[in-house]
C-alpha cells in the first residue's frame, strides 16, 4: 500500500496565477506546485550532493539524478518517466477575485505588483485571495524509501515557511 503525506497550506496574501495565456482560468495547478516543491528539495539537498560528490559538476549529476528518481524527468534516456511521488492539490484553488491589500498604500501596492496594479483601477488581474486552504497530497510508490520521503516532508515544510508560488511571489505577494 503507498503511503500517503497531506500538507494544508493557508494563502496569507493574494496569489496571482495564470495559464498559459496570462489568464487565470486553471487555478492552482500541480505541475506548478510541483516546480516550486521540488526548488526548495534541490535547495535543501544540494550541499549533501555536493559533500558526497566532492566536486560541483559531479555533485549537480548526483542531484539532478536524486531529484529525477523522486519527483520524475521528461525523456532523457533510461532514466525517464514519472517518479516516485504523485501530487494532488484540493482546496479553494478556482476562486478567484480582485486582489485589494487593505493596509498597503496604492504606491506600496503599485510597488508590489508592478503591471497588476493601475492607480485609477486597482489591481487588473484576478488572484486566489487571502485565507483560501491548499490541501496538499503527495502519494508515494511503493519503492519509495524512507529518507526519500523524509526529504519530501521538509521541503514541503520550507515551502509552507518561505513560499514561492504565484507571479509576484519574490515580491511579496503570493503563498
Amino acid at each position: 500500500m503507498a503511503e500517503i503525506l497531506e500538507a494544508t497550506y493557508r494563502i496569507i496574501t493574494p496569489m496571482f496565477l495564470g495559464g498559459a495565456d496570462r489568464t487565470p482560468i486553471d487555478g492552482l495547478r500541480p505541475p506548478s506546485f510541483k516546480g516550486a516543491l521540488r526548488f526548495w528539495w534541490r535547495a535543501l539537498h544540494w550541499s549533501d550532493c555536493l559533500r558526497e560528490a566532492q566536486d560541483d559538476t559531479a555533485g549537480l549529476r548526483l542531484l539532478h539524478r536524486r531529484e529525477a528518481l523522486l519527483f520524475g524527468q521528461a525523456a532523457n534516456g533510461e532514466e525517464t518517466g514519472q517518479g516516485r511521488c504523485l501530487l494532488r492539490i484540493s482546496g479553494d484553488t478556482r476562486t478567484l477575485t480582485k486582489a485589494h491589500l487593505p493596509s498597503a498604500t496604492a504606491g506600496h501596492q503599485y510597488l508590489l505588483g508592478q503591471g497588476l496594479y493601475h492607480f485609477r483601477d486597482a489591481y487588473l488581474r484576478e488572484a486566489l485571495a487571502p485565507d483560501a486552504t491548499l490541501r496538499i497530497q503527495v502519494r508515494f510508490r511503493p519503492e519509495t524509501t524512507h529518507d526519500e520521503r523524509d526529504s519530501v516532508a521538509r521541503a514541503l515544510l520550507t515551502l509552507g515557511l518561505l513560499g514561492g508560488l504565484g507571479s509576484r511571489a519574490r515580491k511579496g505577494i503570493g503563498y
